[in-house]
């Protein structure tokens, strides 16, 4: 796939086409550039100067290549059909030799692409003077206004990209962060420490009283890492949460805990279990039969996400993460 830059007459992709002038020959009667040389030699006796690199492009556009037509703020992109067609009457235009394309459109009409949604470089690039011009070191972005246009159906924005390159990196934060969490190389304290410490934390962000528990409360399998309070005016939460810095999937003895784990008052308690790790579908219907409620790993970490511009930086520093700015990048 070739990409080019063609100044066609607007009246050509009016009608999908990019136009070229040279009327007095006919370049859909030639298979090659040499037949079609040796035409211009016979019809053009004093030489074409310098245009027979701009010619020879033109001629071979083929089907799949990308065009690029600008105007005076905008651009045109379109897709090569392949077909070549003449038509003299344009010659006054300098659209007589047609090379067909399928342009982009919205609602009917062909899209243009304001130069200012443009980089830098290929701005530059579609000022030249030239009628045509080589666009294939530009790919990589042109590339990505294309795909872009394919996605939404919508006239391509920067703005839309970066949007869309945030959403990636956060994803690929979450994932690294996921694992970093569950493969233990964080500097959150071990044992389960450092992950109620966390949650504790978070929870308080959210405008929860919250208070890590005892270890051992009771000889039986009972127990509970954190209870969590929040009462305002018109409601009242109370949970009471198992906290399981786990790899892979957690199995079910945090969930036996809640299940034994009573609390001798009357207050209507959620239970929580919230793990680093994965929960069989088996231990969700077990949990689902006592009314707990389960936060898995993927979860957790949006969480911590959503919490992050207000961790402290003791806890930021725990996980690892180091806040600086980020350049994007083709």
């Amino acid at each position: 796939m070739n990409i080019l830059m063609v100044r066609s007459p607007l009246l050509a992709v009016n009608e999908g086409y990019v136009g070229y002038g040279w009327s007095k020959v006919d370049f859909s009667q030639y298979q090659d550039t040499e037949a079609l040389f040796e035409a211009f030699k016979q019809h053009y006796p004093n030489g074409i100067g310098r245009q027979k690199n701009n010619i020879q492009r033109f001629f071979n556009l083929k089907e799949g290549d990308i065009v690029i037509v600008p105007s005076s703020k905008s651009v045109s992109i379109g897709v090569v059909k392949g077909e070549k067609a003449f038509k003299p009457e344009w010659a006054k235009d300098d659209a007589c030799n047609l090379v067909q394309v399928e342009f982009y459109k919205i609602g009917g009409r062909i899209l243009k692409i304001g130069r200012d949604q443009l980089k830098q470089q290929l701005g530059s690039r579609l000022k030249l003077r030239s009628a045509i011009a080589d666009l294939n070191e530009f790919e990589p972005e042109i590339s990505r206004v294309i795909d872009s246009i394919q996605k939404t159906g919508e006239a391509y924005r920067h703005s839309s990209y970066f949007s869309e390159q945030i959403e990636l990196a956060e994803q690929k934060f979450r994932k690294e962060l996921h694992q970093s969490i569950c493969k233990g190389t964080t500097w959150l304290k071990p044992g389960g420490m450092g992950l109620e410490n966390l949650i504790k934390e978070m929870l308080e962000l959210d405008g929860y009283k919250a208070e890590i528990k005892s270890k051992k409360q009771s000889p039986d399998i009972s127990d509970i890492d954190i209870e969590a309070e929040k009462v305002d005016r018109f409601s009242a939460t109370y949970l009471l949460i198992q906290a399981k810095h786990h790899r892979g999937e957690t199995n079910g003895h945090g969930l036996k805990q809640l299940i034994a784990y009573k609390k001798n008052n009357d207050v209507a308690y959620q239970k929580w279990l919230i793990t680093t790790a994965a929960v069989s579908d088996e231990n969700k219907q077990l949990a689902k039969q006592n009314n707990i409620e389960i936060m898995e790993g993927e979860e957790l970490v949006g969480w911590i996400y959503e919490s992050l511009p207000y961790l402290s930086e003791k806890t930021k520093q725990a996980l690892g993460i180091v806040e600086i700015p980020s350049l994007l990048k083709q």
